[in-house]
């Protein structure tokens, strides 16, 4: 009887399984790639009714075809969402669904964009404009500024969202999110006086409204606070404050914030859990950011590098307690020494090889003088 059954009838069936335990915008993902194949599959090959009948060419090329023009987070997002479908009715064994109709070298590249922090003098002119403001959308970028969360992370923070930690200290916790993982945020003075003002707005809002919600972020009509609200309150920030940079968007203050933490020395472990993400490469990516600052490190750690390496301050050897050879030994072992170093910093591998035959020859003297029988005590 299953066989029977149209390919549309079966994504039918396969979703309404899926509802249960999928959230309702993954579901609008699986939705739409489903039915766009089964678009796909009406207009060009409307031979084709049941899942038997598939074939990854022309079927599955033809319709990766159709997605060249798309985003390429798109396109994967789409290939894990077919495939995925083809794997779960496969493993049922009623559909006769031939294997490897999509296979690994379908999936294009993922595109690595850089975080992209604010500037400097755009950070201070944003956020002095946001202060002015005042307004709920207007704290709650000021707060992702200084917390790092993500706007929708800000947006679904609850009223007691504020924790006491003992000793002074205080921490907000996170709700499920994008990673869906919850985690405390430690706050400083700056931090914990954008949550009372959060507070202090919310007020503002009918006592029936802020009875019947348990969020934080709440207008002053008791409406929540929309992305769309809180992404139009910083274009109008950066226009007042003309920035440097005409498109700013709310997720760099999150960029701003990791870069910010890497830059006063904070461990990359230590702003992966702070930012919430699940692999430390997502974090390894704001490194790249501080480009400026590991060259600083890395200059700094090269100075320290050498005055480790500075040989001992021999002075010069008094002439009757010390034969002229020996004298010889120790500014050639001088000398090598800071050839060596010397090597070490170039990038240039043809000078370096000619350093390194300048100290094998001094090697070669240095041995020669070894050889010699060293005289015995000078006469008094």
């Amino acid at each position: 009887m299953s066989k029977s059954r149209t390919i549309e009838q079966i994504f039918d069936s396969y979703l309404q399984s899926l509802a249960p335990v999928r959230r309702p915008g993954t579901m609008y993902q699986y939705r739409g790639t489903l039915n766009g194949f089964l678009r796909f599959l009406k207009q060009n090959h409307p031979e084709v009714y049941k899942l038997s009948q598939l074939r990854r060419d022309p079927h599955i090329l033809g319709w990766l075809s159709t997605k060249a023009s798309f985003r390429t987070c798109t396109r994967i997002h789409q290939l894990y969402d077919l495939r995925k479908c083809f794997r779960d009715l496969s493993d049922e064994g009623r559909y006769g669904i031939k294997e490897n109709l999509i296979v690994r070298r379908d999936f294009p590249h993922q595109d690595k964009y850089l975080p992209r922090p604010l500037a400097p003098e755009d950070d201070l002119l944003i956020c002095d404009q946001l202060r002015k403001k005042g307004t709920v959308e207007a704290t709650a970028l000021l707060l992702m500024r200084v917390t790092g969360l993500r706007v929708g992370e800000c947006l679904n923070l609850a009223v007691d969202c504020l924790r006491d930690l003992g000793d002074q200290q205080w921490a907000i916790r996170v709700p499920l999110g994008k990673m869906h993982t919850e985690r405390l945020i430690p706050m400083d003075e700056q931090g914990r006086g954008l949550i009372e003002r959060l507070q202090d707005l919310r007020n503002r809002a009918p006592a029936q409204a802020r009875k019947s919600s348990l969020f934080l972020l709440m207008r002053e009509d008791g409406s929540r606070p929309s992305y769309g609200r809180v992404a139009t309150t910083l274009r109008k920030a950066v226009r007042k404050a003309h920035c440097s940079a005409s498109r700013i968007t709310t997720h760099q203050m999150r960029h701003t914030f990791a870069s910010e933490m890497l830059r006063g020395g904070a461990s990359l472990p230590a702003v992966k859990t702070l930012l919430g993400h699940t692999k430390i490469e997502m974090t390894m990516r704001y490194v790249e950011v501080s480009q400026v600052d590991l060259q600083r490190e890395y200059s700094s750690a090269r100075v320290k590098l050498a005055n480790l390496y500075q040989p001992p301050n021999r002075g010069i050897p008094h002439e009757k307690s010390t034969h002229p050879h020996l004298s010889a030994l120790h500014c050639i072992a001088d000398a090598m020494h800071f050839l060596e170093m010397h090597r070490r910093g170039l990038n240039d591998s043809k000078l370096q090889i000619t350093i390194q035959r300048l100290i094998n020859r001094l090697t070669k003297v240095s041995s020669r003088l070894k050889q010699l029988n060293p005289p015995g005590p000078a006469e008094g």
